[in-house]
């Protein structure tokens, strides 16, 4: 009876044995495949990310293919006004475009195709000029408006949905050809999230 006991025990400590092996051989596999896993997710994210990269520059691409770049080409000045010369040197036609005044007035220009011109009134007494602050000072003295520096912001539209912007500083008054101090140009871009 004994031998018997001993060959059970043997047999049960083989099979117990045997299914530790199992269990074991079977967490190897399942860290093998959770590793597989991880690295597939890994994988999936790049690949994620670089899709998003490509979307990214080829919406950019898109843009700056149907971009209205509106900026002052010449003008002549006038009693309290200067008349600008307004043309699009971009690729795509600006859509509504609005100059809006220091005071955020704003007067409608219309819409330019690519390399077309137009003439833009700029009424300086739309351009309100800011208050100071508090008493004046001593020593200070007004500004000649004649002399003085005014900005003009053309805000407009690419036929991609682009919201495009122009700044235009320059001298109000004199005779002769308006010539602009400093022109920069703007775009900001929609979101791709906008339409989900």
């Amino acid at each position: 009876m004994q031998f018997l006991e001993a060959h059970i025990q043997t047999v049960t400590l083989l099979v117990l044995a045997f299914t530790a092996g199992a269990i074991l051989w079977q967490a190897i596999e399942a860290g093998k495949q959770a590793k597989t896993s991880v690295e597939q997710a890994k994988a999936s994210v790049r690949m994620a990310q670089l899709s998003l990269e490509q979307t990214e520059l080829m919406r950019m691409q898109v843009h700056a293919s149907f971009r209205p770049i509106v900026t002052v080409t010449g003008g002549a000045y006038g009693p309290n006004i200067a008349t600008l010369t307004l043309k699009n040197v971009g690729t795509g036609p600006a859509i509504a475009i609005f100059g809006v005044y220091r005071g955020g007035i704003s007067q409608i220009v219309g819409n330019l195709a690519a390399e077309q011109t137009v003439n833009f009134r700029f009424d300086n007494s739309l351009n309100l000029v800011p208050q100071p602050v508090g008493p004046p000072e001593p020593g200070h003295h007004s500004v000649n408006e004649r002399n003085q520096s005014v900005p003009l912001r053309l805000e407009y539209q690419s036929v991609s949905g682009a919201k495009c912007w122009t700044t235009v500083d320059f001298h109000l008054g004199g005779e002769g050809a308006v010539e602009p101090e400093e022109i920069k140009h703007g775009i900001n871009l929609p979101s791709l999230t906008v339409n989900l």
